[in-house]
C-alpha cells in the first residue's frame, strides 16, 4: 500500500471515529448507549448547564438529565431540529419517554 492510501484510510478511520463518538456516546451517568435506546437529542444551553454539563461534556439519557434537572423534560427545552423533529415524527426513531417529552411541538 502506498503513503496516499495510508493517509486516506487514516483520515477516513478518524472521521468514523469521531461519527461514533457523536451518535453513539454513552450516558455519563448511567453509561447506557444513548444510541441504542433511542435518546439522540438536542436542549437548550441553558438546559444542558442546568443540568451541570459542559458544551462538549458527553451525553446524558432522558433519566439521567431529569434527574439531574429534577424535573422531567418539556417541549419547550428541546431546540426545534432535525434530530428532535425526528424523534417526535417517526416512532421507531426514539424511546417512547423521548417522544412522550416532545409530544407538545406544537406548542413552541
Amino acid at each position: 500500500m502506498d503513503k496516499k492510501t495510508k493517509k486516506l484510510i487514516k483520515k477516513r478511520v478518524k472521521i468514523n471515529d469521531q461519527l461514533e463518538e457523536i451518535f453513539h456516546g454513552r450516558c455519563v451517568d448511567c453509561n447506557v448507549d444513548t444510541f441504542h435506546i433511542g435518546e439522540s437529542y438536542m436542549v437548550h444551553d441553558s438546559v444542558w448547564k442546568k443540568a451541570g454539563m459542559k458544551k462538549s461534556g458527553g451525553k446524558l439519557c432522558v433519566g439521567c438529565i431529569e434527574k439531574r434537572l429534577g424535573r422531567k423534560l418539556n417541549c419547550r427545552d428541546f431546540f426545534m431540529i432535525g434530530l428532535n423533529i425526528q424523534a417526535y415524527m417517526f416512532p421507531f426513531a426514539a424511546s417512547k419517554r423521548l417522544r412522550k417529552r416532545l409530544h407538545d411541538y406544537e406548542s413552541w
